[in-house]
């Protein structure tokens, strides 16, 4: 008779699941299982039409879990690696570019921006529809394995927080109509 054993997914999984469960929710967006190459892993993230470099620019760019180094590369629809916007250049706005990136995403609600009081830059919160996002993950912790997430909490893990300009993303859940 075998022991049962337990296994918990690595962290680099884990990371892709997240991601295929929140922005490859969007019907444009496909994320592709990791690779690894070089004692780096990296998940490829597709973009179909012209989202890509918003999508670049508000995903962070690189993990690093105790040793286990994770890269995000974001590609069009031809397989070429897409860059995030200059947010130097002039007529860049941190909150288009969020918006842009997540406007066809059925978890998002919408982006509200407000400036900043004695700083530069703005305080933008994504609002995200009141759900919970579950994939399998290998996680003792569930009977049948599944890791469970808030919508908003799952995207503040893989999303970025800060913008060179100053502005912040913060992440909050609309209110639900249960009492109409």
């Amino acid at each position: 008779m075998s022991e049962p054993r337990v296994r918990i997914s690595p962290p680099q999984y884990t990371l892709w699941r997240q991601l295929a469960y929140t922005f490859g929710a969007d019907p444009e967006i496909y994320v592709c299982p990791p690779t690894e190459k070089c004692e780096i892993t990296t998940i490829e993230i597709g973009v179909r039409g012209n989202r890509a470099p918003s999508v670049a620019g508000v995903l962070k760019k690189f993990y690093d879990f105790g040793g286990i180094k994770v890269r995000i590369l974001v590609v069009d629809e031809e397989g070429k690696m897409v860059l995030a916007p200059d947010e130097t250049e002039p007529d860049f706005s941190v909150s288009q570019m969020i918006e842009t990136a997540l406007y066809a995403n059925p978890y998002f609600y919408q982006l509200v921006a407000v400036p900043k009081v004695d700083e530069a830059g703005m305080s933008i919160t994504a609002m995200f529809y009141p759900k919970a996002i579950q994939f399998w993950n290998d996680d003792i912790s569930d009977l049948f394995g599944f890791a469970h997430f808030v919508a908003q909490d799952a995207f503040a893990e893989v999303m970025r927080r800060e913008y060179r300009e100053g502005s912040t993303l913060n992440f909050t859940t609309i209110a639900p109509r249960t009492f109409l």
